[in-house]
């Protein structure tokens, strides 16, 4: 499954050491809609929890970046996103 542009954004806070809450809060979500979202990534993922859940996102769109020559972030669009 791909991850949503949503999905990316809730990594990203997440990385960045924000609650589910304190991210509700940024995107103007209720908590349990963020939770909720959490747990659909964690099954996109198969990761145990959000740790690795950001650890394998970040991995897969670093190899899918140079196995197709984009390492510029701003020039592509991943597979991983929707």
């Amino acid at each position: 499954m791909k991850l949503t542009d949503t999905d990316l954004e809730i990594l990203s806070w997440s990385a960045d050491g924000l609650t589910s809450d304190e991210i509700a809060e940024k995107m103007n979500r209720s908590p349990n809609t963020i939770k909720s979202r959490k747990s659909r990534i964690l099954a996109k993922l198969n990761a145990a929890n959000m740790t690795e859940a950001i650890y394998k996102a970040v991995h897969q769109i670093a190899e899918w970046r140079r196995d197709n020559g984009r390492p510029d972030p701003s020039i592509d669009k991943s597979p991983w996103l929707a």
